[in-house]
């Protein structure tokens, strides 16, 4: 049993956690006028923290109306080749702008250039496959955190017309509604919610309503970053948030 400011989680064997907040807790963020997703900011980044040279893929399963924590998946990504280019090509530049005469006579350069690539990474996606899916079905997989990864190995539907959700922008500010997830001086956190909709809609293929979430991919258009998990099951009576953190 772990316990982080009034925010208790059992650590079973596969990595699936159990979560429970307490009603102090609760009863603190109402007094504060914060969010649960707020006050749970601390217990989030302890978890994570538990090793976070083994953790930067956060999951957890949450109930839309008290923002109670249902379930909790934790583990580490691989960035596949395709991401391994795509940073090789966000680092090289095309073209510099032209120099200008600095007052001391020499020539300095105006601004950075253009990226090869200017694409950024701007949406989760997630499946119920990958190797450590312990649900049945489907059960385990065959796809691991592999660098040769294309892409999800069962990717599931977000609705009817999408298979990814957009992040939420990474703010640089002092917001304090996005504390949890602005960039650290070496990190960067990447998130989003899927809502009580999404996942978990009668016509998902294979399991409709109650879908057992076991990979996460990270993409541009392509897919950057894999990870596959523990399985939590998103329901229409939940929502599925994702952290996904890069640290430099």
């Amino acid at each position: 049993m772990h316990k982080v400011e009034n925010i208790s989680w059992n650590e079973p064997p596969g990595g699936r956690t159990k979560v429970s907040v307490s009603q102090g807790l609760l009863q603190r963020a109402r007094e504060a006028g914060c969010s649960i997703d707020e006050a749970l900011a601390a217990g989030i980044d302890a978890m994570m923290g538990l090793n976070r040279y083994k953790v930067n893929v956060f999951a957890r399963t949450v109930d839309l109306d008290t923002g109670e924590t249902l379930e909790v998946a934790r583990d580490h990504n691989i960035v596949v080749n395709i991401g391994r280019q795509w940073h090789r090509d966000l680092l090289a530049v095309t073209i510099f702008p032209a120099a200008h005469t600095g007052d001391g006579g020499g020539s300095i350069a105006c601004g950075d250039g253009y990226a090869y690539d200017q694409h950024r990474p701007r949406y989760i996606g997630v499946g119920t496959s990958g190797n450590k899916q312990t649900a049945v079905p489907p059960g385990p997989g065959v796809l691991y955190e592999t660098v040769n990864a294309k892409g999800l190995e069962a990717p599931a539907k977000v609705d009817a017309t999408y298979w990814m959700k957009q992040i939420d922008p990474q703010p640089v500010g002092d917001d304090s509604y996005y504390l949890d997830y602005k960039p650290s001086a070496f990190a960067i956190r990447f998130r989003t919610l899927f809502t009580s909709e999404e996942i978990s809609f009668a016509a998902q293929p294979t399991f409709g309503t109650s879908v057992p979430v076991s990979e996460y991919g990270l993409f541009t258009s392509a897919v950057l970053a894999y990870c596959t998990a523990a399985p939590v099951t998103k329901t229409p009576s939940n929502g599925l948030e994702v952290i996904w953190e890069f640290r430099t």
